[in-house]
């Protein structure tokens, strides 16, 4: 099993976890215990992150799915379709209206939070090679990418894990993403 996903809503009361399970776990963080569980996903849920406001908390998960749900009820809200692999990141954009997935079929996927609509895919990371998207710091607008990914852009001083491409196990595709795509609505 194991943990795989961690997420503090904005107020930093609650911790969202996730895991193989197929579990997002909402703990209360000061008091140290567990609140409640969210049921849905069909398999692991690899990546949780709560709305700049709270009141939305977004998983992606091995189901190749992204769900989201209200933060204070735990109540399903939406399921997002589309990606073609599993989905191992999600971020909110900093006003909390575009939600941005990446998953192992090398694309990242730009939602609008209000319809579920898909508003674009990101394409260029090439599955052949480790690739990762990482943002720099919180709430900022730059994209920061980290790995080799030539198709892309790269920032230097980040050599690669195995030049062939990855090894046996390792992880391909879009890793966990935290950055503003509100500037491609």
């Amino acid at each position: 099993m194991g943990v795989h996903g961690v997420s503090f809503s904005p107020d930093g009361r609650i911790l969202a976890s996730s895991g193989w399970d197929d579990t997002i776990r909402l703990w209360d963080a000061p008091a140290g215990t567990f609140s409640c569980a969210l049921l849905g996903h069909a398999d692991g849920v690899f990546s949780v992150a709560y709305s700049p406001d709270g009141r939305i908390l977004a998983s992606g998960g091995w189901d190749n799915t992204v769900r989201l749900w209200d933060a204070a009820t735990g109540i399903l809200l939406r399921i997002l379709t589309g990606h073609t692999d599993e989905v191992l990141g999600v971020a909110f954009g900093s006003d909390g209206r575009v939600l941005a997935s990446g998953g192992k079929d090398c694309a990242i996927r730009l939602w609008d939070v209000a319809t579920g609509g898909l508003l674009r895919i990101l394409e260029g990371h090439g599955c052949g090679r480790e690739c990762g998207l990482q943002s720099g710091w919180a709430n900022s607008s730059q994209w920061w990418l980290g790995r080799h990914c030539p198709s892309v852009g790269c920032v230097r001083g980040h050599p690669p894990a195995n030049p062939e491409g990855p090894a046996r196990g390792q992880l391909r595709g879009v890793q966990p993403v935290r950055a503003d795509p509100g500037q491609w609505r």
